[in-house]
């Protein structure tokens, strides 16, 4: 991917979590990743819990793509 399309990518990506935090649930917080390496590609979301738990914080949902397949899951509560 070059310098180029990332920043395109990332720049949709902060408008597309700037939208999704004007309804989130309150204690959750949002991460957007992005990755690319030899023929692998992938850019989504992890939502977490707002608490640290042992110096991390806990995925509750997932939300992304992976080389074009759909990532997608929610913990059980």
């Amino acid at each position: 991917m070059s310098a180029w399309s990332r920043s395109i990518v990332l720049s949709f990506l902060s408008v597309f979590v700037g939208l999704l935090s004007t309804s989130a649930t309150a204690g959750s917080l949002y991460f957007v990743y992005l990755y690319t390496g030899s023929a692998i590609a992938s850019v989504g979301i992890l939502t977490t819990s707002d608490v640290l738990m042992g110096g991390a914080y806990t995925i509750t949902d997932i939300q992304g793509s992976r080389n074009v397949n759909d990532i997608g899951a929610q913990a059980e509560r």
